[in-house]
């Protein structure tokens, strides 16, 4: 994706990191975008990736909601089909991504030498960066003037993990709303007693209820990161798998591949 967008703007892209605290994810999302900045071949996808059925909900139901206003995205919808009605899932085959322009208008030995990038050593079929990926891009951008790397960076414990409560059930459900005003956009729900709130930028009811029962820790419906009120931070520690691996499963339908 970050390839086909270098074509838009003369390539004036800005790379933001917004949720998705799965750090080992993160990782080797930003190492892979990297590469693709500094002109390094794509890694080849092995064979048709067919996207999970949740995916192509979610997919489906932003195509729906932006078509009245997005005059590009119409055409997804079919002739015939009232935008702004949520549309039945149609299957999305992932194909693999048409090899970068510069890589043909030259001949290897041509292109090494009009290079304007250091580049980043690479093999072709990598699909899991290493520490030695990420370690020689550091050091490639900080050659390159890029010093400073802003990253959110969650506590490996607190304090406070000793109020972390036991799931009530098995289970918890990632689309229940807010108790108090019904909205179901971004939630929290609370790790001490369950509760499920609206966040700091919906109502901030989530954050009247720290305050009123000193209730510390709270998990995302959005991003299953988990903040803690007192330290004001994200804590990232393994007493907090049972609950985030509880709402990934009513999110994706599967477990959540968990690491300290």
């Amino acid at each position: 994706m970050t390839h086909q967008l270098c074509g838009l703007a003369e390539g004036r892209v800005v790379v933001a990191l917004e949720g998705g605290y799965n750090l080992t994810s993160i990782a080797r999302s930003m190492v892979a975008i990297c590469k693709v900045l500094l002109g390094d071949a794509l890694p080849r996808l092995e064979g048709a990736v067919i996207a999970n059925e949740s995916a192509q909900q979610c997919i489906q139901s932003t195509t729906t909601a932006l078509a009245p206003y997005w005059k590009c995205l119409k055409h997804h919808l079919g002739p015939d089909v009232d935008a702004g009605v949520e549309q039945p899932v149609k299957p999305i085959k992932l194909e693999e991504p048409e090899p970068h322009p510069s890589a043909n208008a030259m001949e290897p030995e041509q292109q090494a030498q009009s290079e304007p990038h250091p580049q980043v050593s690479t093999k072709q079929n990598a699909t899991h960066p290493s520490s030695d990926d990420v370690s020689e891009l550091l050091q490639q951008l900080e050659l390159s003037g890029h010093t400073r790397v802003f990253a959110v960076q969650p506590l490996p414990s607190c304090p406070h993990l000793n109020d972390v409560q036991k799931l009530p059930s098995d289970r918890l459900d990632a689309k229940q709303p807010c108790g108090k005003c019904g909205d179901t956009s971004e939630n929290w729900i609370c790790l001490v007693c369950y509760q499920v709130y609206c966040g700091r930028y919906v109502k901030q009811h989530m954050v009247e209820h720290a305050q009123e029962t000193q209730h510390s820790m709270v998990l995302s419906f959005a991003d299953l990161s988990v903040w803690c009120y007192p330290c004001d931070s994200y804590v990232h520690n393994s007493v907090l798998f049972p609950a985030i691996d509880a709402a990934h499963v009513s999110k994706f339908g599967r477990h959540a591949t968990l690491s300290s």
